[in-house]
């Protein structure tokens, strides 16, 4: 059966369609994590007896947005994922964070003037305990 000359253009056609789109998803593949979110630890607190460790973090998505300050919990042998791990307490922009632990409590303070966007008071079998300096 031979194709007519219609026929083979819809097929090419339908090829090259398919072949960009599979080069756009790759590239986006590719570059979507240049728009992704920076985390950089600032400091990280292990508990006394070193099951989890407390981070606190700040968080840059670029131009268009803040700063935040974060502070997460997770178990010790877990590596620091800003992007997965829990976090207790979200600070709009930049802010000063101190953390403690004494046994299952961890303690934060963070100054008066920090802008506040969520506080968690417990997190597994850890009381967390908040104060402004």
């Amino acid at each position: 059966m031979a194709i007519s000359g219609a026929m083979a253009k819809i097929a090419i056609g339908v090829m090259v369609a398919v072949a960009l789109a599979v080069l756009g998803y790759v590239y986006w593949m590719n570059t979507a994590t240049l728009f992704a979110c920076g985390n950089v630890v600032k400091k990280e607190v292990p508990s006394k007896d070193s099951v989890y460790v407390a981070a606190y973090f700040e968080q840059n998505c670029g131009a268009t947005s803040d700063y935040t300050s974060i502070v997460s919990l997770r178990r010790r042998e877990v590596r620091f994922n800003g992007d997965k791990d829990e976090a207790i307490l979200v600070i709009r922009g930049q802010c000063p964070v101190e953390m403690a632990w004494n046994e299952r409590v961890l303690s934060v303070s963070y100054a008066k003037s920090c802008d506040l966007a969520k506080r968690v008071a417990s997190w597994r079998d850890v009381t967390i305990s908040f104060r402004d300096f």
